[in-house]
């Protein structure tokens, strides 16, 4: 993880008279808008023990000072069973897809529902287990800092800083009356930051590769 401190030299010789406490919190926040609507922190979540007729069940991670988002997929048994992301593997006018291979949800339905604090899952009836089995449910979820987090993940300064930078600067420039208040810098920030997140969302869901293009032959 790493400390807020580390942001400081980015973003205070911009920001005449603020205090440290004041770009901690609009850090956080920006952290956790970026996070929650890009949805760039990814990870399996901790493997769910699974009990026969039993819908709801705790959602875990292994990260620190973090909040789940998102439940983007999951498997039952080992069978995939949702995707919210999902993109058949061939083109449509190629058939050759393996049915077996694609997730049973994947039309924007989804077989679940999250509690109001995003710390439970609870299944649907028609995909409530009829059995025990240990660490049957697993999940890929994304993650948001909690409201007192005090560190980011690290890749959040490696790859998004110019983004969180935009976006913390954007926030604190444009607050009235402040010593740092400027507010046509501020607006040129926030029009960076949405454009940072726009591309970090797009980052997230496909990384750095995508399909080979094709077309069909025509005449």
């Amino acid at each position: 993880m790493t400390a807020f401190a580390a942001f400081y030299d980015h973003l205070m010789p911009e920001l005449n008279g603020v205090t440290t406490a004041m770009v901690d919190l609009h850090l956080r926040m920006v952290a956790r808008e970026l996070c929650h609507d890009a949805l760039v922190w990814r990870v399996p979540f901790t493997p769910i023990n699974l009990v026969g007729g039993q819908a709801a069940y705790s959602l875990a991670t292994a990260e620190t000072m973090a909040e789940p988002v998102k439940v983007l997929s999951f498997s039952l048994a080992g069978v995939p069973i949702y995707d919210a992301e999902y993109v058949p593997a061939d083109c449509w006018w190629n058939s050759a897809e393996t049915e077996a291979k694609a997730p049973k949800y994947r039309d924007g339905s989804t077989p679940f529902a999250l509690s109001l604090d995003l710390a439970q899952i609870i299944l649907d009836d028609a995909e409530k287990p009829t059995a025990s089995l240990a660490g049957g449910l697993k999940l890929i979820g994304a993650l948001q800092p909690t409201q007192d987090a005090t560190a980011l993940p690290d890749f959040l300064f490696s790859r998004h800083l110019d983004t969180l930078r935009a976006g913390t600067l954007a926030r604190l420039m444009v607050m009235a009356q402040r010593p740092w208040t400027n507010l046509t810098q501020g607006g040129m920030y926030m029009s960076a930051f949405t454009a940072g997140k726009a591309f970090a969302a797009k980052e997230a869901r496909y990384g750095q590769t995508r399909k080979a293009l094709r077309v069909r032959k025509w005449g």
